[in-house]
């Protein structure tokens, strides 16, 4: 018997009407979906830090490394949401349901090489950090049970970027926010071994976050089967490759996927030279950046907006209107990140106490975040025009590695706005809205719909 559809719903809006609008729709679901994602490592190593500042620093050591894994994820989502945002924007949602195929396969695939990296390289990555054994050993885990649960992470990943292409943010938000709350209960549970469950530690908490993971990405995969407007699947095309189809995808997606692993290995070198100085410095060093990110969930929500108003107003033969609402989506997570980076500044021992009781953490945290305030809020507005052009060839450059030395903050600084510039440049230029993707082939401009490109 064939699977029941899902009723249908107008996604009109975001190539008619209001663009401000629009981009307001499109973002909060966003933004708050990318902040409960990022939640995920919060949870972790605040559940853990109880253990010591050895745990915490292993998980925080496994996350620079994670950013690897969520960088080559991201390979597949960022192609992805071009192929999908052009095609429902030019009524073709055939080949949005091919594209949507294509790379369930090339996630999943990259999964598999993803998970057995992990297991293979996961131990010798602190021993070449310099971590103490204990920290060693506990990251270890994590990271390699983490990475056995890439292939679905990665679908997890994949199919938010599907739905949230096609015009539904909501239920990409929806299904994070249920993945969260089980994570939140299932860590004490595995971590100190409440109950009947076993006493795992850091491990404990890599597990109950690919469990939640997992579920997450099959609750998307229940939805696709289901017909669901905003996920549409071509079922034929997951017998077969389209090689044609995932170069494509992986071609607009290594730009982004090349800046992610950098920055990743920058980190990781940072978190090197925090290692010779105790867990107590490399604890500080994963606390902070968590705290940093905060102010790049508002940029990363409105660029994902960005990406998804500019790609099918393309597909729709609305250049003017994908631009304006890129200009719009910009000037919104400008003042947002401004009003976090405040937050920062104001309060930095009270979120430090969020994640650990240690007050030799809490001193030399807050002091390292009164430092690298200085240049957090430069960086976000610097990735929306990149964010708007998710469907071309062009990303953002991603984040700097943050220093404890106010000469080093104003260097970061000024690398933050040289590339805002560079990348406002290539955005002025206004070739993306004439770029074509392979294959496709736009409309003719309706003469009735000329007008609405002003609104």
């Amino acid at each position: 018997m064939a699977a029941e559809a899902i009723p249908v719903r107008s996604f009109d809006y975001i190539t008619k009407g209001p663009v401000g609008q629009a981009v307001v729709r499109l973002a909060w679901p966003v933004v708050l979906a990318e902040a409960l994602h990022t939640l995920f490592h919060i949870v972790d190593i605040a559940w853990v830090g109880r253990l010591g500042a050895w745990a915490t620093a292993s998980i925080a050591s496994s996350i620079f490394a994670l950013w690897t894994v969520f960088a080559v994820a991201n390979l597949v989502a960022t192609g992805l949401t071009a192929q999908v945002s052009r095609s429902l924007g030019a009524g073709d949602r055939e080949r949005a349901g091919h594209a949507n195929a294509q790379a369930m396969l090339f996630a999943f695939g990259l999964g598999c090489i993803v998970a057995l990296l992990c297991w293979l390289l996961a131990g010798r990555l602190f021993v070449a950090l310099g971590a103490t054994p204990a920290v060693a050993r506990a990251g270890g885990r994590f990271l390699t049970i983490y990475g056995a649960g890439a292939p679905f992470s990665f679908l997890y990943t994949t199919s938010s970027a599907a739905m949230r292409a096609s015009g539904d943010t909501r239920t990409p938000m929806i299904i994070t926010a249920s993945a969260l709350a089980a994570n939140a209960a299932l860590d004490p549970l595995l971590i100190y071994g409440w109950g009947p469950f076993p006493r795992w530690e850091v491990a404990g908490a890599a597990c109950a976050t690919v469990l939640c993971q997992t579920a997450a990405a099959a609750a998307f995969l229940t939805l696709a089967s289901r017909r669901h407007p905003a996920f549409p699947l071509e079922p034929r095309s997951l017998l077969r490759l389209d090689a044609r189809v995932i170069g494509l995808q992986a071609r607009i997606g290594a730009p982004y996927c090349l800046v992610g692993t950098l920055f990743s290995l920058n980190y990781l070198l940072f978190s090197a030279v925090a290692a010779r100085f105790g867990d107590a410095a490399l604890a500080v060093i994963g606390i902070s950046n968590r705290l940093e990110s905060i102010t790049y969930l508002a940029a990363d929500g409105f660029a994902v907006a960005a990406a998804t108003l500019v790609g099918q107003n393309l597909g729709a033969s609305r250049p003017e209107r994908a631009e304006r609402g890129a200009w719009l989506a910009t000037a919104t997570v400008s003042a947002a990140a401004a009003g976090l980076t405040l937050i920062l500044l104001l309060f930095p021992r009270e979120l430090f106490r969020i994640f650990t009781p240690d007050p030799a953490v809490i001193g030399l945290g807050a002091e390292f975040l009164h430092v690298i305030s200085v240049e957090i809020g430069d960086a976000p507005a610097a990735n929306l025009p990149a964010g708007a052009q998710t469907s071309e060839r062009l990303n953002g450059f991603g984040q700097s590695p943050r220093a404890r030395h106010p000469v080093r903050a104003l260097t970061i600084s000024i690398t933050c706005i040289l590339r805002a510039a560079l990348l406002l440049a290539i955005f002025l230029r206004g070739g993306w809205k004439r770029h074509r993707l392979p294959g496709w082939i736009p409309p003719p401009l309706p003469a009735e719909d000329a007008p609405d490109l002003t609104t």
